[in-house]
């Protein structure tokens, strides 16, 4: 039995060390993509009046770069958010320099977190908060669990250019599965983008496989990307906007 405990230690050893030097790589990457970040916003006027607080239950700097070349480059012009935080003042920044974005809308389920953010950051007026309550979806026929917002206008999924996927709770095999209700609105000839955050848990990268497989399923061809650091994000987009794939 020693021989048996030795080798069971080993690879518990082993496992550890591996841990270790994937959060090792992960946080290099992060201070990568920090740099990279801070090279972008110094091309911008107006940059430094926008402070914001990165990493933890907020973006890290891999996504807000794709998020600011995103906004920067597609230009959307209605813009769905899930999740209200540091995205939120970000996209509504870019709101109030940017007139082709013409709507900018944030799903949040927490009307405490609503008021404590809106006494302290100032949004544009392009800039709506919608509080909708939170659904476990248990049961489901076609195997989607897991937590979810309720009731989202279907006015959102027939007119959005770009979805900011960083809420609710990732909780469930599914997490986060609100994005799925857009794919009956797309076609080949309509442009997307989807930005998932916190795309390196499984309730996330379950919903994004099943994303792409009723895209396919639906005969829209969609293009996707990950992009490290110490979180992941995940782009998803339309044909004619697969350079993201590049960033």
């Amino acid at each position: 039995m020693s021989w048996l405990k030795k080798l069971f230690n080993g690879v518990y050893q082993d496992s550890l060390l591996q841990r270790d030097i994937k959060r090792l790589a992960g946080l290099s990457e992060e201070a990568v993509w920090h740099h990279v970040l801070n090279g972008s916003f110094g091309k911008q006027e107006g940059s430094d009046s926008m402070p914001l607080n990165l990493g933890r239950w907020a973006g890290g700097a891999s996504f807000f770069y794709v998020l600011h070349r995103i906004l920067q480059t597609t230009k959307p012009a209605y813009v769905l958010e899930m999740g209200l935080g540091e995205s939120s003042k970000f996209i509504s920044h870019h709101a109030a320099m940017e007139s082709s974005l013409k709507q900018h809308f944030i799903i949040e389920h927490d009307q405490n977190w609503i008021d404590n953010f809106l006494e302290n950051h100032k949004l544009d007026a392009k800039s709506k908060v919608e509080r909708h309550d939170l659904e476990d979806r248990l049961g489901r026929t076609d195997g989607v669990n897991g937590l979810a917002y309720a009731a989202i206008r279907e006015e959102h999924w027939s007119k959005v250019d770009l979805v900011v996927i960083d809420g609710p709770f990732g909780r469930g095999d599914f997490a986060r599965s609100n994005v799925l209700s857009l794919v009956p609105f797309l076609t080949n000839s309509r442009p997307f983008v989807l930005l998932f955050d916190d795309s390196q848990r499984p309730g996330e990268t379950n919903t994004i496989n099943e994303l792409m497989k009723r895209l396919d399923q639906a005969g829209v061809k969609a293009h996707r990307a990950e992009y490290g650091g110490s979180k992941q994000c995940t782009v998803v987009c339309s044909e004619g906007h697969a350079w993201l794939k590049t960033l």
